[in-house]
């Protein structure tokens, strides 16, 4: 009975995460793009596709992953206020021990971009000590954060395509929707930051889910009259 009703949690869970996320790319398509070509957009590009070809040329760069990753683990651990009494990195893996552990710890590297948040904090502490800061600096930075958010998208893909026990903790298909759900919504709240489009946004994510609960509640009533048919036919 016990298994039965985590399979159902994990169910439910699993289409709503689903849900939220397909609401969230609606609200991130129907954002207005007001991203300056050569400051913005090109720079991230570029920087995006530079770091994706040294994840693929260069070896060493799994290590970078590597330490990144159980990095993340060591940081969404501290946030849960978790004890944290064994920590291994290597070129090849690494691992941290995590008393308690749950579902964010676990899954965090997936979908925290590490690298990509210490430059926009380094960023942000240079910009306020040095306000006046040329606008070729702020152009590097953005490269930069392309460079850094690729080295966590690629190798999280590949680390993905491959058997992870960080997923089979609660299962694959609940891991999986959290993952996808998690680095849409912080693409899509670092669009809103970029562009400044926070109305827009939510609106269009609060139009999204009102859409999908109609679409759930009509599917529920199907159902709920589809089984009410079926018991009335059996009874003698």
């Amino acid at each position: 009975m016990r298994n039965l009703a985590r399979f159902l949690l994990r169910l439910v869970a699993t289409v709503g995460l689903l849900g939220l996320t397909w609401a969230v790319i609606e609200g991130l398509a129907g954002l207005p793009v007001r991203l300056d070509p050569r400051r913005v957009a090109l720079p991230f590009a570029g920087g995006f596709v530079l770091g994706a070809a040294l994840c693929l040329s260069v070896s060493r760069m799994m290590a970078v992953y590597v330490f990144g990753h159980e990095l993340t683990h060591w940081m969404a651990a501290k946030c849960f206020f978790r004890a944290t009494p064994k920590c291994e990195i290597g070129a090849e893996g690494g691992s941290v021990a995590v008393e308690r552990p749950n579902i964010w710890i676990t899954l965090a590297p997936y979908f925290v971009p590490v690298y990509t948040l210490i430059l926009i904090g380094l960023y942000g502490v240079m910009s306020f000590f040095w306000r006046d800061h040329p606008a070729w600096v702020r152009t590097v930075a953005v490269g930069l954060g392309g460079l850094t958010y690729a080295l966590h998208v690629a190798p999280t893909l590949y680390a993905l395509s491959r058997a992870q026990t960080d997923l089979a903790a609660y299962g694959y298909v609940l891991s999986i929707a959290l993952i996808l759900f998690c680095n849409i919504a912080i693409v899509f709240v670092a669009l809103l930051a970029a562009t400044g489009e926070w109305r827009t946004g939510v609106v269009g994510v609060g139009a999204g889910v009102r859409r999908e609960v109609e679409v759930a509640g009509q599917a529920g009533r199907w159902v709920w009259a589809t089984v009410r048919l079926w018991i009335e036919r059996a009874r003698p």
